[in-house]
Protein backbone atom coordinates (compact mmCIF):
# COMPACT_ATOMS: atom_id res chain seq x y z
CA UNK A 1 0.00 0.00 0.00
CA UNK A 2 1.36 3.79 -1.07
CA UNK A 3 0.43 7.20 -0.49
CA UNK A 4 1.41 8.37 -3.95
CA UNK A 5 0.74 11.10 -6.10
CA UNK A 6 -2.47 9.22 -7.38
CA UNK A 7 -3.84 10.96 -3.93
CA UNK A 8 -3.85 15.09 -4.41
CA UNK A 9 -0.81 16.16 -2.08
CA UNK A 10 -1.95 19.51 0.07
CA UNK A 11 1.31 20.89 -0.11
CA UNK A 12 1.34 22.13 -3.81
CA UNK A 13 3.17 25.23 -5.01
CA UNK A 14 -0.20 26.91 -4.63
CA UNK A 15 -0.72 26.15 -1.11
CA UNK A 16 2.65 27.21 -0.41
CA UNK A 17 2.17 30.38 -1.96
CA UNK A 18 -1.48 30.54 -0.52
CA UNK A 19 0.46 30.17 2.91
CA UNK A 20 3.21 32.53 2.60
CA UNK A 21 0.97 35.51 1.66
CA UNK A 22 -1.16 34.86 4.38
CA UNK A 23 2.08 34.26 6.89
CA UNK A 24 3.27 37.95 4.96
CA UNK A 25 0.04 39.68 5.63
CA UNK A 26 -0.20 38.78 9.47
CA UNK A 27 3.90 39.67 10.06
CA UNK A 28 3.55 43.07 8.03
CA UNK A 29 0.57 43.94 10.32
CA UNK A 30 2.53 42.46 13.24
CA UNK A 31 5.39 44.39 12.75
CA UNK A 32 3.36 47.93 12.36
CA UNK A 33 1.75 47.22 15.89
CA UNK A 34 4.95 46.41 16.96
CA UNK A 35 6.53 49.45 15.64
CA UNK A 36 3.28 51.90 16.84
CA UNK A 37 4.18 49.97 20.10
CA UNK A 38 7.95 51.75 20.04
CA UNK A 39 9.15 48.18 21.05
CA UNK A 40 13.21 48.39 21.26
CA UNK A 41 15.23 45.63 19.32
CA UNK A 42 15.80 42.77 21.94
CA UNK A 43 11.98 43.34 22.69
CA UNK A 44 10.85 42.61 19.12
CA UNK A 45 13.62 39.33 19.00
CA UNK A 46 11.78 38.22 21.73
CA UNK A 47 8.71 38.10 20.21
CA UNK A 48 9.81 36.81 16.99
CA UNK A 49 11.39 34.31 19.10
CA UNK A 50 8.50 33.53 20.63
CA UNK A 51 6.43 33.83 17.30
CA UNK A 52 8.69 31.09 15.54
CA UNK A 53 8.74 29.04 18.59
CA UNK A 54 4.95 29.05 18.41
CA UNK A 55 4.56 28.37 14.88
CA UNK A 56 6.82 25.09 15.11
CA UNK A 57 4.64 23.97 18.04
CA UNK A 58 1.49 24.67 15.85
CA UNK A 59 3.15 22.41 12.92
CA UNK A 60 3.68 19.88 15.30
CA UNK A 61 0.49 19.76 16.44
CA UNK A 62 -0.41 19.46 12.83
CA UNK A 63 1.98 17.20 12.19
CA UNK A 64 1.58 14.63 15.08
CA UNK A 65 -2.72 14.98 14.07
CA UNK A 66 -1.88 13.79 10.44
CA UNK A 67 0.89 10.84 11.69
CA UNK A 68 -1.93 9.75 14.40
CA UNK A 69 -4.73 9.99 11.52
CA UNK A 70 -2.29 7.69 9.34
CA UNK A 71 -1.65 5.13 12.16
CA UNK A 72 -5.74 5.30 12.93
CA UNK A 73 -6.62 4.21 8.87
CA UNK A 74 -3.34 1.32 9.27
CA UNK A 75 -4.93 -0.03 12.12
CA UNK A 76 -8.37 -0.27 10.70
CA UNK A 77 -6.81 -1.93 7.61
CA UNK A 78 -5.16 -4.41 9.97
CA UNK A 79 -7.63 -5.14 11.73
CA UNK A 80 -10.69 -5.44 8.48
CA UNK A 81 -7.39 -8.10 7.52
CA UNK A 82 -8.12 -10.22 10.19
CA UNK A 83 -11.73 -9.76 10.21
CA UNK A 84 -11.87 -10.98 6.62
CA UNK A 85 -9.55 -13.61 6.97
CA UNK A 86 -11.58 -14.99 10.29
CA UNK A 87 -14.59 -14.72 7.98
CA UNK A 88 -13.12 -16.66 4.78
CA UNK A 89 -12.22 -19.44 7.78
CA UNK A 90 -15.32 -19.61 8.77
CA UNK A 91 -17.17 -19.85 5.78
CA UNK A 92 -14.10 -22.00 4.17
CA UNK A 93 -13.74 -19.85 1.35
CA UNK A 94 -9.86 -18.82 0.09
CA UNK A 95 -8.68 -14.93 1.41
CA UNK A 96 -8.33 -13.11 -1.23
CA UNK A 97 -5.43 -11.11 -1.73
CA UNK A 98 -5.19 -7.00 -0.32
CA UNK A 99 -2.65 -4.14 -1.41
CA UNK A 100 -1.17 -5.40 -4.71
CA UNK A 101 -3.13 -2.71 -6.75
CA UNK A 102 -0.76 -0.20 -5.08
CA UNK A 103 -4.10 1.96 -3.51
CA UNK A 104 -4.11 4.71 -1.29
CA UNK A 105 -4.75 3.74 2.46
CA UNK A 106 -8.26 5.72 2.46
CA UNK A 107 -9.33 3.41 -1.26
CA UNK A 108 -7.93 0.08 0.74
CA UNK A 109 -9.93 0.57 3.78
CA UNK A 110 -12.96 1.57 1.47
CA UNK A 111 -11.85 -2.04 0.10
CA UNK A 112 -11.54 -3.94 2.66
CA UNK A 113 -14.68 -2.83 5.02
CA UNK A 114 -16.88 -3.34 1.75
CA UNK A 115 -15.33 -7.19 1.26
CA UNK A 116 -15.77 -7.58 5.03
CA UNK A 117 -19.71 -6.40 5.08
CA UNK A 118 -19.95 -8.74 2.26
CA UNK A 119 -18.57 -11.76 3.94
CA UNK A 120 -20.63 -11.06 7.07
CA UNK A 121 -24.03 -11.21 5.21
CA UNK A 122 -22.71 -14.31 3.58
CA UNK A 123 -21.81 -15.70 7.33
CA UNK A 124 -25.48 -14.36 8.46
CA UNK A 125 -27.24 -16.40 5.68
CA UNK A 126 -25.48 -19.36 6.24
CA UNK A 127 -25.89 -19.62 9.54
CA UNK A 128 -29.62 -18.75 9.32
CA UNK A 129 -30.07 -21.31 6.89
CA UNK A 130 -27.85 -24.15 9.09
CA UNK A 131 -30.02 -23.32 12.06
CA UNK A 132 -33.67 -23.66 10.04
CA UNK A 133 -32.33 -27.32 8.69
CA UNK A 134 -31.37 -28.35 12.63
CA UNK A 135 -34.51 -27.38 13.42
CA UNK A 136 -36.34 -29.38 10.58
CA UNK A 137 -33.84 -32.20 11.65
CA UNK A 138 -34.88 -31.94 15.39
CA UNK A 139 -38.38 -32.49 14.63
CA UNK A 140 -37.96 -35.31 12.02
CA UNK A 141 -35.92 -36.80 14.54
CA UNK A 142 -38.34 -36.73 17.42
CA UNK A 143 -40.92 -37.79 15.20
CA UNK A 144 -38.66 -40.66 14.18
CA UNK A 145 -37.42 -41.43 17.35
CA UNK A 146 -33.50 -40.85 15.84
CA UNK A 147 -30.77 -39.19 17.15
CA UNK A 148 -30.36 -36.37 14.98
CA UNK A 149 -27.33 -35.92 12.95
CA UNK A 150 -24.31 -33.50 14.04
CA UNK A 151 -23.12 -31.01 12.05
CA UNK A 152 -20.29 -28.16 13.13
CA UNK A 153 -20.83 -24.60 12.90
CA UNK A 154 -17.47 -23.35 13.48
CA UNK A 155 -16.29 -23.11 10.37
CA UNK A 156 -19.74 -22.97 8.97
CA UNK A 157 -20.26 -26.19 6.33
CA UNK A 158 -19.57 -25.54 2.84
CA UNK A 159 -21.87 -25.73 -0.01
CA UNK A 160 -21.30 -29.42 -0.64
CA UNK A 161 -21.73 -30.04 3.61
CA UNK A 162 -24.55 -28.32 3.33
CA UNK A 163 -26.16 -30.30 0.24
CA UNK A 164 -25.55 -33.50 1.80
CA UNK A 165 -27.16 -31.95 5.13
CA UNK A 166 -30.13 -31.01 3.35
CA UNK A 167 -30.10 -34.28 1.03
CA UNK A 168 -30.20 -36.01 4.86
CA UNK A 169 -33.10 -33.80 6.08
CA UNK A 170 -35.10 -34.89 2.50
CA UNK A 171 -34.03 -38.87 3.35
CA UNK A 172 -35.74 -38.14 6.82
CA UNK A 173 -38.33 -36.65 5.39
CA UNK A 174 -39.68 -39.33 3.16
CA UNK A 175 -39.16 -41.99 5.94
CA UNK A 176 -41.65 -39.98 8.16
CA UNK A 177 -43.75 -39.78 4.78
CA UNK A 178 -43.68 -43.80 4.43
CA UNK A 179 -44.26 -44.54 8.11
CA UNK A 180 -47.27 -42.11 8.04
CA UNK A 181 -48.41 -43.78 4.56
CA UNK A 182 -47.81 -47.03 6.83
CA UNK A 183 -49.69 -46.31 9.83
CA UNK A 184 -52.71 -44.70 8.23
CA UNK A 185 -53.06 -47.77 6.08
CA UNK A 186 -52.66 -49.99 9.19
CA UNK A 187 -54.82 -47.83 11.30
CA UNK A 188 -57.83 -48.10 8.10
CA UNK A 189 -57.53 -52.29 9.33
CA UNK A 190 -56.97 -52.06 12.41
CA UNK A 191 -60.54 -49.98 12.94
CA UNK A 192 -62.21 -52.51 10.86
CA UNK A 193 -60.78 -55.10 12.76
CA UNK A 194 -61.65 -53.41 15.93
CA UNK A 195 -65.22 -52.93 15.02
CA UNK A 196 -65.38 -56.74 14.41
CA UNK A 197 -63.93 -57.66 17.25
CA UNK A 198 -65.99 -55.20 19.28
CA UNK A 199 -62.93 -54.15 21.32
CA UNK A 200 -62.22 -50.83 23.00
CA UNK A 201 -59.00 -48.60 23.76
CA UNK A 202 -57.42 -49.19 26.95
CA UNK A 203 -53.10 -48.19 26.69
CA UNK A 204 -52.20 -44.52 26.20
CA UNK A 205 -50.41 -45.46 22.11
CA UNK A 206 -54.36 -47.51 21.78
CA UNK A 207 -56.29 -44.10 22.88
CA UNK A 208 -53.82 -42.12 20.23
CA UNK A 209 -54.60 -44.43 17.71
CA UNK A 210 -58.11 -44.61 17.95
CA UNK A 211 -58.56 -40.95 18.54
CA UNK A 212 -58.78 -38.68 15.06
CA UNK A 213 -57.18 -35.65 17.09
CA UNK A 214 -53.42 -37.18 18.68
CA UNK A 215 -50.72 -37.11 17.25
CA UNK A 216 -48.80 -40.59 16.94
CA UNK A 217 -45.07 -40.22 16.50
CA UNK A 218 -44.03 -42.65 14.30
CA UNK A 219 -40.78 -44.24 15.93
CA UNK A 220 -38.94 -47.02 15.39
CA UNK A 221 -40.77 -48.28 18.62
CA UNK A 222 -44.37 -47.09 17.85
CA UNK A 223 -44.20 -48.36 14.32
CA UNK A 224 -42.94 -51.66 15.86
CA UNK A 225 -46.01 -51.87 18.35
CA UNK A 226 -48.32 -51.08 15.46
CA UNK A 227 -47.10 -53.49 13.48
CA UNK A 228 -47.24 -56.14 16.79
CA UNK A 229 -51.16 -54.55 17.23
CA UNK A 230 -52.38 -55.12 13.57
CA UNK A 231 -51.05 -58.79 13.94
CA UNK A 232 -52.15 -59.30 17.28
CA UNK A 233 -55.85 -58.16 15.70
CA UNK A 234 -55.24 -60.59 12.82
CA UNK A 235 -54.59 -63.08 15.01
CA UNK A 236 -57.96 -62.49 17.33
CA UNK A 237 -60.47 -62.39 13.83
CA UNK A 238 -58.75 -64.82 12.09
CA UNK A 239 -59.32 -67.67 15.46
CA UNK A 240 -62.81 -66.20 15.63
CA UNK A 241 -63.33 -66.70 11.86
CA UNK A 242 -62.23 -70.06 12.55
CA UNK A 243 -64.53 -70.82 15.78
CA UNK A 244 -67.60 -69.11 13.86
CA UNK A 245 -67.05 -71.59 10.86
CA UNK A 246 -66.61 -74.44 13.28
CA UNK A 247 -69.43 -73.27 15.62
CA UNK A 248 -71.92 -72.99 12.00
CA UNK A 249 -70.92 -76.52 11.08
CA UNK A 250 -71.73 -78.07 14.78
CA UNK A 251 -75.05 -76.00 14.80
CA UNK A 252 -76.02 -76.81 11.42
CA UNK A 253 -75.46 -80.55 12.27
CA UNK A 254 -77.54 -79.96 15.50
CA UNK A 255 -80.18 -78.18 13.68
CA UNK A 256 -80.36 -81.97 11.35
CA UNK A 257 -80.53 -83.93 14.09
CA UNK A 258 -83.30 -81.80 16.20
CA UNK A 259 -84.97 -81.41 13.02
CA UNK A 260 -85.54 -77.84 13.49
CA UNK A 261 -87.21 -75.36 11.34
CA UNK A 262 -86.04 -74.63 8.01
CA UNK A 263 -87.04 -71.16 7.59
CA UNK A 264 -86.45 -69.83 10.84
CA UNK A 265 -82.84 -71.29 10.85
CA UNK A 266 -82.21 -69.61 7.15
CA UNK A 267 -83.40 -67.07 8.84
CA UNK A 268 -80.63 -66.90 11.91
CA UNK A 269 -77.95 -67.47 9.05
CA UNK A 270 -78.92 -64.36 7.06
CA UNK A 271 -78.63 -62.44 9.99
CA UNK A 272 -75.62 -63.85 11.34
CA UNK A 273 -73.19 -63.97 7.99
CA UNK A 274 -70.59 -61.43 9.04
CA UNK A 275 -67.69 -62.46 11.03
CA UNK A 276 -68.05 -60.19 13.89
CA UNK A 277 -67.95 -60.64 17.56
CA UNK A 278 -71.98 -60.53 17.76
CA UNK A 279 -71.97 -63.26 15.25
CA UNK A 280 -70.24 -65.35 17.34
CA UNK A 281 -71.78 -64.73 20.82
CA UNK A 282 -74.91 -65.30 18.87
CA UNK A 283 -73.90 -68.95 17.09
CA UNK A 284 -72.24 -69.64 20.70
CA UNK A 285 -75.59 -69.12 22.72
CA UNK A 286 -77.12 -71.15 19.62
CA UNK A 287 -74.87 -73.74 20.06
CA UNK A 288 -75.99 -73.56 24.57
CA UNK A 289 -79.35 -73.86 23.23
CA UNK A 290 -79.49 -76.58 20.35
CA UNK A 291 -76.71 -79.20 23.28
CA UNK A 292 -79.37 -78.47 25.80
CA UNK A 293 -82.24 -79.61 23.38
CA UNK A 294 -80.18 -82.22 22.09
CA UNK A 295 -79.68 -83.71 25.57
CA UNK A 296 -83.95 -83.83 25.64
CA UNK A 297 -84.06 -85.53 22.23
CA UNK A 298 -81.20 -88.22 22.26
CA UNK A 299 -83.62 -90.85 20.66
CA UNK A 300 -85.25 -88.49 17.40
CA UNK A 301 -81.09 -87.25 16.79
CA UNK A 302 -79.59 -90.66 16.61
CA UNK A 303 -82.91 -91.44 14.16
CA UNK A 304 -82.07 -88.74 11.91
CA UNK A 305 -78.58 -89.39 12.48
CA UNK A 306 -79.19 -93.46 11.00
CA UNK A 307 -81.76 -91.50 8.16
CA UNK A 308 -78.62 -89.61 6.95
CA UNK A 309 -76.05 -92.59 7.44
CA UNK A 310 -78.35 -94.75 5.12
CA UNK A 311 -78.56 -91.86 2.74
CA UNK A 312 -74.99 -91.80 2.83
CA UNK A 313 -74.32 -95.43 2.30
CA UNK A 314 -76.15 -95.46 -0.76
CA UNK A 315 -74.32 -92.47 -2.46
CA UNK A 316 -70.79 -94.39 -1.27
CA UNK A 317 -72.45 -97.94 -2.46
CA UNK A 318 -72.12 -99.61 0.46
CA UNK A 319 -72.79 -103.11 1.06
CA UNK A 320 -75.42 -104.49 4.03
CA UNK A 321 -71.90 -106.40 5.22
CA UNK A 322 -69.80 -103.15 5.09
CA UNK A 323 -72.81 -101.49 6.96
CA UNK A 324 -72.70 -104.20 9.39
CA UNK A 325 -69.51 -103.10 10.56
CA UNK A 326 -71.14 -100.01 12.19
CA UNK A 327 -72.42 -101.89 14.83
CA UNK A 328 -73.91 -99.00 16.63
CA UNK A 329 -76.56 -98.75 14.56
CA UNK A 330 -78.72 -101.29 16.29
CA UNK A 331 -77.59 -100.05 19.74
CA UNK A 332 -80.70 -98.92 21.74
CA UNK A 333 -79.22 -96.65 24.41
CA UNK A 334 -79.13 -93.55 23.54
CA UNK A 335 -76.52 -91.36 24.57
CA UNK A 336 -74.13 -88.39 23.93
CA UNK A 337 -71.83 -91.30 23.20
CA UNK A 338 -73.84 -92.57 20.20
CA UNK A 339 -74.64 -89.69 18.95
CA UNK A 340 -70.85 -88.75 18.64
CA UNK A 341 -69.96 -92.11 16.70
CA UNK A 342 -72.86 -91.57 14.30
CA UNK A 343 -71.02 -87.86 13.87
CA UNK A 344 -67.89 -89.78 13.39
CA UNK A 345 -69.50 -92.25 10.76
CA UNK A 346 -71.26 -89.49 9.00
CA UNK A 347 -68.09 -87.14 8.54
CA UNK A 348 -65.99 -90.12 7.48
CA UNK A 349 -68.47 -91.10 4.58
CA UNK A 350 -68.66 -87.66 3.74
CA UNK A 351 -65.06 -87.28 3.59
CA UNK A 352 -65.08 -90.43 1.43
CA UNK A 353 -67.50 -89.04 -0.78
CA UNK A 354 -65.68 -85.71 -1.60
CA UNK A 355 -62.65 -87.11 -2.05
CA UNK A 356 -63.89 -89.88 -4.55
CA UNK A 357 -66.45 -87.70 -6.17
CA UNK A 358 -65.55 -87.77 -9.29
CA UNK A 359 -65.02 -91.76 -9.44
CA UNK A 360 -68.97 -92.18 -8.17
CA UNK A 361 -69.95 -89.34 -10.79
CA UNK A 362 -68.42 -91.55 -13.39
CA UNK A 363 -69.75 -94.68 -11.63
CA UNK A 364 -73.18 -93.26 -12.48
CA UNK A 365 -72.55 -91.58 -15.87
CA UNK A 366 -71.17 -94.95 -16.95
CA UNK A 367 -74.10 -97.32 -15.70
CA UNK A 368 -76.75 -94.26 -17.38
CA UNK A 369 -74.88 -94.17 -20.27
CA UNK A 370 -74.56 -98.01 -20.73
CA UNK A 371 -78.73 -98.77 -19.97
CA UNK A 372 -79.31 -96.47 -22.62
CA UNK A 373 -77.04 -98.24 -24.92
CA UNK A 374 -78.66 -101.66 -24.24
CA UNK A 375 -81.71 -100.39 -24.71
CA UNK A 376 -81.27 -98.58 -27.86
CA UNK A 377 -79.84 -102.41 -28.89
CA UNK A 378 -82.88 -103.86 -27.82
CA UNK A 379 -85.20 -101.30 -30.13
CA UNK A 380 -82.56 -101.91 -33.13
CA UNK A 381 -83.99 -105.61 -33.00
CA UNK A 382 -87.36 -105.07 -32.03
CA UNK A 383 -89.89 -106.44 -34.90
CA UNK A 384 -92.00 -102.83 -35.45
CA UNK A 385 -88.63 -101.33 -36.02
CA UNK A 386 -89.68 -99.16 -39.08
CA UNK A 387 -92.91 -99.10 -37.90
CA UNK A 388 -94.13 -94.67 -37.50
CA UNK A 389 -90.16 -93.95 -37.62
CA UNK A 390 -90.06 -90.54 -38.92
CA UNK A 391 -86.76 -89.04 -37.47
CA UNK A 392 -86.26 -91.41 -34.43
CA UNK A 393 -84.61 -94.06 -36.24
CA UNK A 394 -81.69 -91.38 -37.80
CA UNK A 395 -82.03 -90.13 -34.03
CA UNK A 396 -81.40 -92.99 -32.28
CA UNK A 397 -78.59 -94.67 -34.26
CA UNK A 398 -76.59 -90.87 -33.36
CA UNK A 399 -77.48 -91.49 -30.04
CA UNK A 400 -76.09 -95.30 -29.97
CA UNK A 401 -72.99 -93.74 -31.89
CA UNK A 402 -72.19 -90.90 -29.57
CA UNK A 403 -73.12 -93.67 -26.24
CA UNK A 404 -70.41 -96.17 -28.15
CA UNK A 405 -67.42 -93.45 -27.95
CA UNK A 406 -68.14 -92.32 -24.80
CA UNK A 407 -68.28 -95.02 -22.87
CA UNK A 408 -65.13 -96.15 -24.06
CA UNK A 409 -63.74 -93.25 -21.95
CA UNK A 410 -65.73 -93.32 -19.26
CA UNK A 411 -64.37 -96.71 -17.96
CA UNK A 412 -61.20 -96.28 -19.00
CA UNK A 413 -60.99 -93.10 -16.73
CA UNK A 414 -62.77 -94.93 -14.22
CA UNK A 415 -59.93 -97.38 -14.54
CA UNK A 416 -57.65 -94.93 -13.55
CA UNK A 417 -59.03 -93.36 -10.66
CA UNK A 418 -59.65 -96.50 -9.15
CA UNK A 419 -55.81 -97.26 -9.59
CA UNK A 420 -55.13 -94.00 -7.93
CA UNK A 421 -57.66 -94.84 -5.48
CA UNK A 422 -55.13 -98.14 -4.80
CA UNK A 423 -51.91 -96.41 -4.85
CA UNK A 424 -53.28 -93.69 -2.47
CA UNK A 425 -54.81 -96.26 0.03
CA UNK A 426 -53.87 -99.41 -0.22
CA UNK A 427 -56.87 -101.48 -1.27
CA UNK A 428 -59.64 -101.59 -3.76
CA UNK A 429 -62.02 -99.04 -4.37
CA UNK A 430 -65.95 -101.28 -4.82
CA UNK A 431 -69.45 -100.52 -5.85
CA UNK A 432 -71.43 -102.28 -4.17
CA UNK A 433 -68.66 -104.81 -3.02
CA UNK A 434 -67.24 -105.41 -6.35
CA UNK A 435 -64.14 -104.03 -8.20
CA UNK A 436 -64.70 -100.80 -10.84
CA UNK A 437 -62.76 -103.52 -13.33
CA UNK A 438 -64.45 -106.39 -12.29
CA UNK A 439 -67.84 -104.51 -13.02
CA UNK A 440 -67.17 -103.54 -16.20
CA UNK A 441 -65.77 -106.86 -17.21
CA UNK A 442 -69.06 -108.56 -16.01
CA UNK A 443 -71.05 -105.85 -17.96
CA UNK A 444 -69.08 -106.34 -21.30
CA UNK A 445 -69.49 -110.56 -20.71
CA UNK A 446 -73.42 -110.59 -19.60
CA UNK A 447 -73.72 -107.76 -22.92
CA UNK A 448 -71.97 -110.34 -25.19
CA UNK A 449 -73.66 -113.28 -23.73
CA UNK A 450 -77.18 -111.26 -24.38
CA UNK A 451 -76.30 -111.05 -27.27
CA UNK A 452 -75.82 -114.15 -29.05
CA UNK A 453 -78.72 -115.48 -27.33
CA UNK A 454 -81.06 -113.10 -29.03
CA UNK A 455 -78.46 -113.87 -31.86
CA UNK A 456 -79.23 -117.30 -31.32
CA UNK A 457 -83.09 -116.70 -31.21
CA UNK A 458 -83.09 -115.29 -34.76
CA UNK A 459 -81.33 -117.45 -36.48
CA UNK A 460 -83.88 -120.93 -35.33
CA UNK A 461 -86.72 -118.36 -36.27
CA UNK A 462 -85.24 -118.45 -39.59
CA UNK A 463 -85.08 -122.22 -39.84
CA UNK A 464 -88.35 -121.91 -39.51
CA UNK A 465 -90.23 -121.94 -43.03
CA UNK A 466 -93.19 -119.22 -43.50
CA UNK A 467 -95.88 -118.45 -46.02
CA UNK A 468 -97.06 -115.21 -46.70
CA UNK A 469 -101.39 -114.66 -45.45
CA UNK A 470 -103.61 -113.20 -47.92
CA UNK A 471 -106.27 -111.36 -45.58
CA UNK A 472 -109.32 -111.47 -47.69
CA UNK A 473 -111.22 -108.87 -45.75
CA UNK A 474 -108.65 -106.14 -45.72
CA UNK A 475 -107.37 -107.00 -49.13
CA UNK A 476 -104.28 -106.82 -48.00
CA UNK A 477 -101.54 -109.53 -47.77
CA UNK A 478 -99.14 -109.76 -45.23
CA UNK A 479 -95.83 -111.09 -44.55
CA UNK A 480 -94.28 -113.01 -41.16
CA UNK A 481 -92.52 -110.78 -38.81
CA UNK A 482 -88.79 -111.57 -38.30
CA UNK A 483 -86.62 -110.32 -35.58
CA UNK A 484 -83.55 -110.90 -38.47
CA UNK A 485 -81.62 -107.89 -39.65
CA UNK A 486 -82.10 -109.10 -43.63
CA UNK A 487 -85.70 -109.35 -45.00
CA UNK A 488 -86.78 -112.56 -44.47
CA UNK A 489 -86.80 -115.30 -47.47
CA UNK A 490 -90.25 -115.83 -48.22
CA UNK A 491 -91.57 -116.65 -51.90
CA UNK A 492 -92.78 -113.20 -52.06
CA UNK A 493 -88.99 -112.01 -52.28
CA UNK A 494 -87.83 -115.07 -53.69
CA UNK A 495 -89.63 -116.05 -56.81
CA UNK A 496 -88.71 -116.06 -60.59
CA UNK A 497 -92.06 -117.27 -61.65
CA UNK A 498 -94.90 -114.63 -63.13
CA UNK A 499 -97.47 -114.14 -60.88
CA UNK A 500 -100.57 -114.50 -62.76
CA UNK A 501 -103.20 -112.48 -61.41
CA UNK A 502 -107.01 -112.75 -62.34
CA UNK A 503 -109.02 -109.98 -63.30
CA UNK A 504 -111.45 -108.88 -60.78
CA UNK A 505 -112.78 -105.43 -59.31
CA UNK A 506 -110.15 -105.10 -56.78
CA UNK A 507 -107.44 -106.44 -56.46
CA UNK A 508 -105.72 -107.44 -52.97
CA UNK A 509 -102.95 -104.96 -51.85
CA UNK A 510 -99.50 -105.56 -50.33
CA UNK A 511 -98.39 -103.80 -46.78
CA UNK A 512 -94.69 -103.71 -46.56
CA UNK A 513 -93.04 -101.47 -44.01
CA UNK A 514 -95.97 -99.62 -43.10
CA UNK A 515 -97.13 -98.67 -46.42
CA UNK A 516 -99.27 -100.55 -48.74
CA UNK A 517 -98.80 -101.63 -51.96
CA UNK A 518 -102.35 -101.40 -54.18
CA UNK A 519 -102.87 -103.76 -56.73
CA UNK A 520 -104.94 -103.45 -59.81
CA UNK A 521 -105.19 -105.43 -63.14
CA UNK A 522 -102.44 -103.39 -64.84
CA UNK A 523 -100.23 -104.98 -62.80
CA UNK A 524 -98.49 -107.88 -63.87
CA UNK A 525 -95.73 -109.41 -61.60
CA UNK A 526 -92.68 -107.65 -63.18
CA UNK A 527 -94.74 -103.82 -62.01
CA UNK A 528 -94.99 -105.29 -58.41
CA UNK A 529 -91.45 -105.89 -58.12
CA UNK A 530 -90.19 -103.15 -59.52
CA UNK A 531 -92.13 -101.32 -57.10
CA UNK A 532 -90.79 -102.69 -54.49
CA UNK A 533 -87.49 -102.12 -55.38
CA UNK A 534 -87.88 -98.63 -55.54
CA UNK A 535 -89.65 -98.95 -51.66
CA UNK A 536 -86.24 -100.85 -50.95
CA UNK A 537 -84.23 -98.33 -52.33
CA UNK A 538 -85.76 -95.21 -49.85
CA UNK A 539 -84.63 -97.00 -46.53
CA UNK A 540 -81.45 -94.97 -45.22
CA UNK A 541 -78.02 -96.44 -46.50
CA UNK A 542 -76.03 -98.06 -43.74
CA UNK A 543 -79.13 -98.96 -41.77
CA UNK A 544 -80.06 -102.24 -41.39
CA UNK A 545 -83.91 -103.36 -40.31
CA UNK A 546 -86.79 -105.87 -39.97
CA UNK A 547 -89.05 -106.16 -42.54
CA UNK A 548 -92.76 -107.16 -42.41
Amino acid sequence: MSSSSQAPSLFSADFIQNLNNITNKKVSKLNKVINEMGMDVQTQEKWVCKIKEELNQLYDMIMENAVAHKEKILIDIEELLKESERLCKLLQTKMPQHGSQDLSFFEERRLLKKHVEQLQGAVRAREKQLEILKIRQLELCKNLGKEPKSIKKVPLPNNSELEDFENHIKALELEVFKREEHYMHVKFKIMELAADLEIKPSLDLENVLFSDNSIFQVTDKNMKWLDDYYGSLQVQYNNMKKEIKILREVVGRLWIMLSEDVEKTTQFMQRHVRCTFTTFTAWKNELIRCNTLKKENMQKIVENLRNELSTLWEKCHKTNSEREEFTYYRTKTYTEELISYHTIEIDKLKNYYQNNHETFTLLEKWQESWNNLTQLEEKASAPNRFKNRGGTLLQEEKERNALQKRIPKYEERLLELSNNYKERMGKDFLSWGERIDNLIKKAHENYKVEKENKLSARKQQRATPTTPTITRSKDTISTPKSSSKRPPKTTLFTSNKKCKVSPCKQLPAIQLNDQTINLDHHLNEKNVFVKLDRLLLTQPKGRKGNWI
